[in-house]
């Protein structure tokens, strides 16, 4: 899991700035989230998906949760934003439940393994070069 940065550009569109995996290499991504007329509610990809955006009761955490077609199937995703680095427990409790109502499986949740430096922290620090990817076992 890489980490997600989401940016409030102009009034009513976020940016979403991450990196995936992608045939073996490192790609870096970014989309545009148009706000619609619905509150917390946002668009991308001409309409076919819809990003939501939930604010827990655990100071800053937040769910985004997406849902739409993405290559002629339904999708359904679930991230789990935070600024704090160290896991909440209390946060993915509230996490599982949303996903549970949306009728989501448990077993289909994945918590990321955080092993030695996080990703963001090694980030934070200068270690990694932004034209570079970054692997969380190293």
């Amino acid at each position: 899991m890489f980490p997600h940065r989401v940016s409030n550009l102009e009034q009513g569109t976020l940016e979403v700035r991450t990196t995936i995996m992608s045939e073996g290499q490192c790609v870096k991504i970014a989309f545009r989230l148009q706000k619609t007329e619905e509150p917390g509610q946002y668009s991308t990809f001409s309409g076919q998906t819809l990003y939501y955006i939930y604010e827990l009761p655990v100071k800053d955490y937040y769910i985004i949760y997406a849902e739409g077609l993405h290559s002629e199937e339904n999708l359904q995703v679930g991230l789990l934003l935070g600024k704090c680095q160290k896991e909440n427990l209390e946060a993915l409790e509230q996490f599982k439940i949303f996903m549970q109502r949306k009728g989501l499986l448990q077993e289909n949740i994945v918590v990321p393994e955080q092993r030695g430096l996080t990703l963001l922290s090694v980030m934070k620090a200068g270690y990694i070069n932004e034209s570079e990817c970054a692997r969380t076992d190293k």
